[in-house]
């Protein structure tokens, strides 16, 4: 898969799947201590598809390695269309599932952000599908929901407020599988890859990630769109950025329990 990598030698082809396909070959044949080293991550990358400048990075909890592991038997591009599929289907059962229209489905599939998943090989459609299915009336207070709630643990930030509206719904059955199920799948991934892997990612990628939030600049900035990105582009100062997201945060969840209670 050599030569995988644009002519501006900073993006690689499929952009941010290499690091699924990165992940999956160093949990199978390790070493798996790499995965959440951010410097030994990125070299392994290289050796995979050819030099890049851009950041090599697994920021999923280790529970995700459990799911990523079966991308290593394929190649990097079988792989990257595979995946594409898979997150095109979770998105589609998940509007369904939420009772969208024929139509609408389809301008949710053919919408520019879909498509721009697709391109750079984000996870998106595949955990948007998940919050759907959690969320719908047909599987939020059933065990599907619960287990598509489990499954957001591996990308809190898409279902931060699922919590607030399962006890709001008195959804007891999904809040009990989705706690289950992520207690367990973070067992499992610590019985089979170490509960070393939860320390270096709690220590290494996790604190690379805040430092990288908290201080880079340039392009990478612009790959965030978040209220406290907008502030530290708007204001300069990463302190008050963080007390407005704060802010912001806050009041999505109290708008969110509202239109629960209302």
């Amino acid at each position: 898969a050599k030569g995988l990598v644009y002519a501006d030698g900073f993006d690689p082809v499929g952009g941010d799947f290499i690091n699924m396909f990165a992940a999956a070959r160093l949990a199978l044949a390790g070493p798996i201590d790499a995965i959440y080293d951010p410097a030994r991550f990125g070299a392994f990358e290289q050796t995979l598809i050819g030099p890049f400048s851009g950041v090599g990075l697994w920021v999923y909890p280790p529970p995700s390695l459990l799911f990523v592991a079966p991308c290593a038997m394929f190649g990097s591009v079988p792989g990257l269309l595979a995946w594409s599929a898979l997150g095109l289907v979770v998105l589609d059962l998940g509007a369904w599932r939420m009772g969208f229209k024929p139509i609408e489905v389809l301008v949710l599939l053919l919408a520019p952000a879909t498509i721009s998943v697709l391109v750079t090989g984000q996870t998106s459609n595949f955990f948007l599908g998940l919050l759907l299915i959690a969320l719908s009336v047909r599987d939020g207070g059933r065990p599907v929901g619960g287990v598509a709630a489990a499954l957001l643990t591996l990308k809190p930030q898409l279902g931060f407020a699922l919590p607030v509206i399962f006890l709001l719904r008195r959804q007891w059955t999904a809040i009990g599988i989705a706690v289950l199920v992520a207690l367990g799948l973070a067992a499992l991934s610590a019985m089979l890859f170490g509960v070393d892997v939860w320390r270096s990612y709690v220590g290494d990628t996790l604190s690379f990630l805040s430092a990288g939030e908290r201080g880079n600049t340039g392009p990478f900035m612009a790959l965030e769109p978040s209220v406290f990105m907008a502030g530290r582009i708007l204001i300069g100062d990463t302190g008050l950025a963080l007390i407005v997201h704060g802010i912001v945060a806050a009041a999505t969840v109290a708008y969110a329990v509202w239109r629960q209670i209302g």
